[in-house]
């Protein structure tokens, strides 16, 4: 899977979307062009088969597979696009290492993660 941000803040992914993974609303195939998922991303992470992503209002999204919870949603429904996790607007980075967890810090330097 292959991501890139692009000025003015827009997303583009391709590769394979087994599990929906590149956010473009649909799970599976491969995508072998750069493919738009909109603009107000400040930073994108990819996982391995999930991915998650920081929006420029400073609030965290995530997509893709998620069999252990990994995306923090509170269930482990695959998402084909970015859905927003919880309701909090101070994110400010994310990393999204080989499931089956994921981390990111918040401005108040709490660490919050979803653990499998």
């Amino acid at each position: 899977m292959r991501m890139i941000i692009t000025l003015p803040i827009s997303y583009q992914s391709w590769g394979s979307n087994e599990y929906g993974e590149l956010g473009i609303g649909v799970i599976g195939g491969n995508i072998r062009t750069p493919y738009a998922i909109g603009t107000g991303w400040k930073q994108v992470a990819a996982g391995m088969q999930y991915s998650l992503g920081i929006r420029t209002n400073g609030t965290l999204w995530a997509w893709g597979r998620n069999n252990f919870g990994e995306l923090g949603l509170g269930d482990t429904d695959i998402r084909g696009i970015p859905t927003q996790v919880g309701n909090d607007s101070d994110w400010v980075y994310v990393a999204a290492p080989a499931y089956p967890w994921a981390t990111a810090p918040s401005r108040d330097a709490e660490t919050k993660s979803a653990p499998s």
